[in-house]
């Protein structure tokens, strides 16, 4: 499980162990399997207090060579989908990625959702994650969860100073909503997810399994802004398929 419960208000969340998940339950035709194998992650160390300086040079020089060496184009307007139960191997622009089950994906600014998606697509979860400050999230009344992801280094002390004066705070607000109607969910009111963030900027962890017991067994889930492709979603976003970089992912094969 890439989530440990601490108690009613703390989860434990493992980034890399998070991922592995998602793919250990899908597998490649000849029966491989996918295992992430992201360099830049960091996992949370059993120290009871930091021994030595936390050093993420290691990660931070993986990503700046993965990007120096990407030549994602996010100019360019396509999509695509996987309709079988197998991840795949897909070749765009010269580059290969992992697309994983049952996913439909469109590389395309998010402007263009409504002319994307059918009239009549419906989804059971959706992840929004806009790369800007949205003052009307903040405002609206709708929203009465306190949930935060709280960014903590591999000794799991604050990655920065708490109101520091670069104004860089080392936590972000979850901000939770339901159907105006919707009456069947009980959501918890507080939540504090502690996790070793990603070196990749603003690479979320995949937060579905913490809402398992609220959707189907099978859920149709949408990502606008989405920088990954996941089984079971439709995935928007500009650089949509950017970080299912074949080179980030190790296939194994079984014995």
């Amino acid at each position: 499980m890439g989530y440990q419960l601490l108690s009613d208000t703390v989860v434990l969340l493992d980034h890399k162990a998070a991922v592995d998940k998602i793919y250990s339950n899908y597998k490649f035709y000849d029966d491989s399997v996918v295992r992430s194998n992201h360099t830049e992650f960091l996992k949370l160390s059993n120290l009871p207090a930091p021994t030595e300086e936390c050093d993420n040079r290691t990660a931070l020089e993986f990503v700046d060579g993965f990007n120096r060496d990407d030549r994602y184009d996010r100019s360019k307007t396509y999509n695509g989908a996987n309709s079988t139960q197998f991840v795949v191997l897909a070749e765009f622009a010269s580059q290969s990625y992992l697309i994983p089950p049952n996913c439909r994906f469109f590389n395309s600014e998010v402007s263009n959702l409504a002319n994307l998606l059918a009239p009549d697509d419906r989804f059971d979860f959706v992840v929004l994650d806009p790369p800007w400050w949205n003052k009307y999230i903040r405002r609206t009344k709708a929203v009465n969860t306190n949930w935060y992801w709280v960014k903590v280094t591999k000794f799991g002390e604050p990655v920065c100073a708490f109101n520091g004066s670069n104004k860089k705070q080392p936590y972000e607000q979850i901000f939770i909503a339901v159907g105006e109607n919707n009456t069947t969910f009980e959501i918890p009111k507080e939540r504090f997810i502690y996790s070793v963030p990603s070196a990749f900027h603003s690479n979320k962890p995949p937060l579905v399994d913490l809402f398992e017991s609220l959707l189907p067994e099978r859920p149709k889930c949408l990502e606008i802004f989405a920088r990954n492709v996941y089984p079971n979603f439709t995935s928007v976003g500009t650089e949509v398929l950017k970080l299912q970089n074949a080179n980030l992912f190790d296939v194994v094969k079984r014995v």
